[in-house]
């Protein structure tokens, strides 16, 4: 059991991990730019500590920074992605020319970039996000990248989520069984949150067969998303089908589970994929609603090119500059 974790997360989902830190008796460690002083994970937090002023690039990008300031605070187990390599991992890691945090002063060059706006549902997106991911096309084309419109990805989306629910169903309920054993009991319904409850009493049903065919779907079909790849540089689709809902829409423990799965789908409809597949994604703040709310593109470039999404990321926010706009 790790005696004290650091949360390099802000928001509810760092809220939600330093909250089951606390109910297991882990330490935790928060870690925030001058712009999030505030903030209710430092707060929360058994411990804050600033890792720069509030550019990204000089805080929350700077590896170097986060590893040396959590590190001195003695945090044995960091929850921040990074792009070492996992230890006796059995596939060699993805060659990187340079630390990330430089590549934002790299040029990004001439990227072929596809756009679409399929999502599963067959749900159009909202007016103000299809207002905005026209502007955005239209300014990566003046900025000199090949655009290229594509009406679908050819996919069998509901096969692609029927897979994924196998998968994480089955998962989930090897974690269940594991901390069963970790703590010596069986789990209780009021031990979940509901949404988790729910998850937990339809992975029970889960048949053998299924969780197989879940897993083999699934890598066929993230095979064939990859393959879009080859074709073009970078895929541009929006963040959501609607301009963010309001506060407590998306409630996972004040909504009904199913209810909230409705809601769900009918908001982030265009970003699950990437998480099945593994691709790196970037989701900028482009454009404003009516309401003068930001509504964010997402950019999905290949497997491990990271790199290409930070660059794209630094000259989008040059040429159509978000800071101090919401």
């Amino acid at each position: 059991m790790f005696g004290k974790v650091l949360v390099a997360n802000r928001g509810e989902i760092a809220l939600r991990v330093l909250s089951a830190c606390k109910e297991l008796g882990i330490r935790t460690v928060a870690v925030y730019s001058e712009a999030d002083r505030n903030s209710l994970h430092v707060r929360f937090a058994d411990e804050a500590i600033c890792i720069g002023p509030p550019r990204p690039a000089d805080s929350y990008l700077n590896v170097p920074a986060g590893y040396s300031r959590g590190g001195g605070a003695g945090a044995p187990a960091m929850l921040a992605a990074t792009a070492d390599p996992e230890d006796d991992a059995p596939y060699a890691p993805l060659h990187k020319a340079r630390p990330f945090v430089e590549e934002l002063e790299v040029p990004v060059g001439r990227l072929r970039i596809a756009f679409t706006m399929e999502v599963p549902r067959e749900t159009p997106p909202h007016a103000d996000v299809a207002r905005v991911f026209e502007t955005t096309v239209k300014l990566l084309g003046e900025l000199g990248h090949t655009m290229i419109e594509r009406p679908g990805l050819g996919i069998d989306w509901r096969t692609l989520y029927r897979a994924q629910s196998c998968v994480s169903g089955a998962m989930f309920a090897a974690s269940v069984a594991q901390w069963t054993q970790i703590l010596g009991r069986a789990p209780r319904d009021d031990d979940f949150e509901p949404l988790a409850r729910a998850s937990w009493h339809s992975s029970q049903k889960l048949s053998s067969e299924q969780i197989g065919w879940g897993f083999q779907t699934l890598r066929r079909i993230s095979r064939e998303l990859l393959r879009q790849w080859r074709d073009f540089d970078v895929l541009l689709y929006p963040t959501s089908l609607t301009p963010p809902p309001k506060i407590g829409h998306l409630d996972p423990v004040g909504v009904d589970p199913r209810e909230f799965h409705r809601r769900q789908s009918y908001v982030f409809g265009y970003t699950p994929p990437a998480n099945m597949t593994g691709q790196p994604s970037l989701a900028l703040p482009l454009g404003v609603s009516d309401d003068g709310l930001p509504i964010g593109m997402m950019f999905t470039a290949r497997f491990g090119d990271e790199a290409t999404l930070l660059r794209l990321g630094r000259q989008l926010e040059e040429a159509a500059p978000w800071h101090g706009r919401h």
